[in-house]
């Protein structure tokens, strides 16, 4: 036993010292440091089956999610300060890829795959390197008070009139990873001054307003959902993207089975119009207006639930709203954790939000029968979950679900993989939820008996 205290005592005494150091110097906000080896490939080409040979595109995205502002309701529109980008020494401008403050943007969040709405996106094009040793590039900067950070680096071989990545890869760091100065300092370590521990940074970074092409072009595959077994009940099955897929588009967080754990995705079936989801919150960094000023242990860092459109024949279509995250769903959890989603067309979501004179960036708020919740569009392209640097050791973690390798070979997440927090959809017609039932899901009842609820 005393072998055992004095092996602990030392193993913490590490961890108490760093803690210490780190709190005597919150003056000013850690600064991160991230290098990438881009190498040199005499002939970077590659030639798909019809022989015609195609150039290698390489690009960088910084993802910040839930930008913390003002700290108010709107907070997460302010721009965050952006790092400097240099390859082998040379500067690169950053151009915003989508941020929800740019009104010239925001409309096609909402489309395809879209963006995050409590997100902001930069990105740069890579050159190609012209030494044999290859070239670094280099981003450096102070972190920001957001919920998450990553930078990662694509390249692959884009098929412009297929809009088809034939071939590719990633290498990606997440905040938690990223080479910090002070060097024991990282904001976001267990146990550490988080980022809203010291004071926000300032930066008179320039940015290009230009659309980084490669990553954009990226977008124009909305077709990977082509493949997805859609329910034909009034339960919606949701999936985890396979490994061809997380491979193929611009995913992220990729775990070491091939899949990504970042998103969970469902799709309602033809004549559905309205949905309900239930959802158990997963604890986050950001999930109330006091953040927490030492970092904790949390099971996601970050999580929202999306409504997703197909592009619209007439733009003015779509809501200016189109995705709920943990801090707004922890508003109107029930007693058990669990909060509720409601889905139903944009004609019938707007006239809620005028009646209840919503701001534009809000979505209105559903009461219905028993349930409490958010009340997004119709979508009709997808229900997207995001998970931003979910636990692994958490049962609600999406790399928890099997990682199949082809949308072909997909099967639903299931209540014996995510456990209680497994999402649940129901989907309905417009008339049927206004006569007081979603699929087997009455306003007035307790939720259905499912697997999800047997699990609790």
């Amino acid at each position: 036993m005393l072998i055992s205290t004095i092996s602990v005592a030392h193993a913490a005494a590490p961890i108490i010292i760093q803690k210490n150091f780190c709190i005597a110097n919150i003056n000013h906000m850690p600064q991160y440091k991230i290098t990438f080896t881009i190498p040199w490939r005499a002939k970077d080409e590659y030639t798909p089956p019809d022989g015609k040979p195609i150039d290698r595109d390489r690009f960088l995205v910084l993802r910040y999610y839930q930008p913390w502002g003002d700290g108010t309701a709107t907070g997460w529109q302010q721009l965050v300060n952006l790092p400097t980008v240099t390859f082998d020494g040379q500067p690169l401008m950053l151009s915003t890829v989508f941020a929800y403050s740019n009104p010239e943007w925001f409309n096609y969040g909402s489309v395809g795959l879209g963006y995050d709405q409590y997100a902001q996106y930069f990105g740069v094009d890579i050159p190609e390197p012209t030494n044999l040793l290859g070239a670094t590039l280099t981003i450096a900067g102070p972190f920001q008070q957001t919920a998450y950070f990553s930078a990662t680096l694509y390249a692959g071989y884009y098929d412009e009139g297929s809009h088809t990545e034939l071939a590719g890869y990633q290498e990606e760091l997440i905040d938690s990873a990223m080479l910090t100065l002070p060097l024991p300092c990282n904001p976001y370590v267990e146990g550490h001054p988080s980022v809203f521990a010291y004071p926000a940074p300032t930066s008179e970074m320039a940015l290009n307003n230009q659309h980084p092409a490669t990553f954009l072009n990226q977008k124009d595959k909305n077709a990977m959902l082509d493949n997805l077994p859609i329910s034909t009940t009034h339960q919606i099955s949701v999936y985890r993207l396979d490994r061809y897929e997380s491979a193929r588009v611009i995913a992220d967080d990729i775990a070491p089975d091939g899949c990504s754990r970042a998103y969970l995705i469902g799709q309602m079936a033809s004549g559905q119009d309205v949905a309900i989801l239930r959802i158990k919150v997963p604890t986050t960094f950001i999930d109330s207006d006091n953040p927490n000023k030492i970092y904790s242990h949390y099971q996601a860092q970050y999580f929202s639930v999306g409504s997703h459109r197909n592009p619209p024949a007439d733009p003015t279509d779509l809501l200016s709203y189109w995705a709920v995250n943990a801090r707004m769903l922890r508003d109107y959890m029930d007693d058990q954790g669990y909060a509720y989603v409601f889905f139903a067309p944009n004609a019938y979501t707007n006239n809620l939000a005028i009646e209840q004179n919503t701001p534009p960036t809000q979505p209105p708020i559903m009461t219905w029968g028993r349930y409490k919740g958010y009340l997004l569009g119709e979508p009709d392209f997808a229900i997207i979950l995001r998970y931003r640097a979910p636990d692994s050791s958490w049962k609600g973690s999406p790399e928890n679900a099997k990682c199949y390798a082809t949308p072909k070979q997909l099967q639903p997440v299931t209540v014996a993989e995510l456990g209680e927090y497994t999402p649940e959809i129901f989907g309905d017609t417009l008339d049927n939820f206004l006569k007081g039932h979603i699929g087997s899901v009455d306003k007035d009842s307790a939720w259905p008996i499912t697997a999800a609820s047997k699990a609790e």
